[in-house]
């Protein structure tokens, strides 16, 4: 197999020894998708780093330019459902983390309201920050509901 195509926000992509590729195959009659390994060191690969807000997670662009791939699994399946479930998964995942820590940032701006003084007396004891702060702490539990939600579908195959 040869392919062809580009993506970006891939993580490690940039770097990781060894991609897993999902390709669309066998034109419009016969389409589906297929998975692929591409060594990353593969002639016709090329890979630059991408900026990213979280540093612990470096992106990266891909771009397959003729390059040499192995399928894995059979050539007659298609992946394509099963990708959607993995993606339902990692979203529902990638919610409850956002939702962490979204939780511990507001716990930390609490904590710093009451510690910061302004007009000789804690900014937290001022009735918009008071206000702002609860306003916060009602869209990180819808945040929470919605991800718990996420995960309830994830686990249920439901998209």
């Amino acid at each position: 197999w040869r392919l062809y195509g580009e993506a970006g926000q891939v993580l490690d992509g940039h770097s990781a020894r060894l991609l897993l590729v999902a390709a669309h195959t066998g034109g419009f009659a016969r389409s589906r998708t297929l998975l692929f390994l591409v060594p990353g060191d593969a002639a016709g690969l090329v890979r630059a780093r991408q900026s990213a807000l979280d540093p612990t997670r470096p992106q990266g662009r891909v771009q397959l330019r003729d390059v040499r791939a192995e399928v894995l699994g059979a050539e007659d399946a298609d992946v394509r459902p099963a990708l959607g479930a993995v993606g339902d998964a990692a979203a529902a995942v990638l919610a409850a983390e956002a939702v962490g820590a979204a939780d511990r940032v507001l716990e930390r701006t609490v904590e710093y309201a009451g510690q910061r003084t302004q007009f000789g007396r804690p900014i937290g004891s001022f009735q918009a920050v008071k206000h702002r702060l609860a306003d916060v702490y009602v869209e990180v539990q819808a945040a929470r509901s919605a991800a718990y939600f996420a995960a309830w579908g994830a686990d249920r195959g439901e998209p």
